[in-house]
């Protein structure tokens, strides 16, 4: 069994493989960021005595499949990154050969990069417009699908446009974001590089978590009105179906949520599929 010090080592070259399942049909990808904290205090006592000058964040970008609501496309940069620009490195991770029929992302990506990287791997961006937008020059298909989006927008009214494009199933990825921080509310390592081997061994770990929470991960087949063991649907992430992971069982990971402990586990359990790594320290 490695020790903390090897595993220390061996995270900062580590090559995480994110497992998925995949999709039946096109992806319907659902883009979200949000900032998890490296260093400095809690909320508390930031709240009391005021915040540190060593406060340090990191944002992580997430792309799901809303189909199988595993994350497909993983980023992480520093807090003075946008989001906009970040977009296309997220679908950038996504093979050539799968079809993409949507995006959905939220009004910090109504960006014309945004857009022309969206048209041109043929998907429909729902994005709602921003609230002081105008029309851009309908040069290119993103324009157009833009300003086709903002027109809707201003006719229908916000409300009534996020209803008709289907724009409020982006709280699924909300709600992986809050499934990631369930793993730690911040990271552990203090070096850039092992810091991306910790997010990406969290979402590796995650994505074996949700396979389990689906009916299609737990039999093997199709939702069906059979599937008696599972105590919900792929629409809610159970804990207890995580408490019944083999990984959890054994009685190795006592606080499942500590990723300390997960990502020892997670590397003991290489030969399973769910990590590879060249080499030995």
């Amino acid at each position: 069994m490695p020790d903390f010090s090897t595993l220390s080592r061996r995270q900062k070259s580590l090559t995480v493989d994110i497992p998925y399942r995949g999709s039946d049909g096109s992806l319907h990808l659902l883009i979200d960021s949000t900032g998890i904290k490296v260093e400095g205090e809690g909320e508390w006592h930031s709240r009391k005595y005021g915040a540190s000058k060593h406060r340090i964040w990191r944002k992580l970008h997430i792309a799901i499949d809303e189909g199988s609501l595993e994350i497909r496309a993983v980023e992480m940069t520093g807090k003075d990154v946008g989001d906009a620009p970040i977009l296309p490195v997220l679908l950038a991770q996504i093979p050539e050969d799968e079809d993409i029929t949507s995006v959905t992302a939220d009004g910090t990506y109504d960006a014309r990069r945004c857009h022309e990287t969206i048209a041109e791997r043929g998907a429909q961006a729902i994005i709602p417009p921003r609230k002081n937008a105008k029309p851009w020059s309908p040069t290119t298909s993103g324009a157009i699908a833009r300003n086709e989006a903002l027109r809707g927008a201003d006719r229908l009214g916000r409300t009534i446009w996020r209803w008709w494009s289907g724009y409020h199933r982006r709280s699924r990825v909300e709600a992986k974001m809050h499934c990631i921080k369930l793993l730690g509310q911040r990271l552990s390592a203090r070096d850039f590089n092992r810091q991306i081997t910790e997010f990406h061994v969290r979402v590796a770990i995650l994505n074996r978590f949700t396979a389990l929470g689906t009916l299609r991960g737990l039999c093997g087949k199709k939702q069906t009105a059979s599937c008696q063991d599972v105590a919900c649907a792929q629409k809610h992430f159970d804990i207890g179906i995580i408490c019944r992971h083999p990984l959890v069982r054994s009685g190795k990971c006592q606080r499942w949520h500590s990723i300390h402990k997960v990502m020892m586990i997670s590397t003991l359990g290489a030969n399973d599929g769910l990590l590879a790594h060249g080499g030995r320290a």
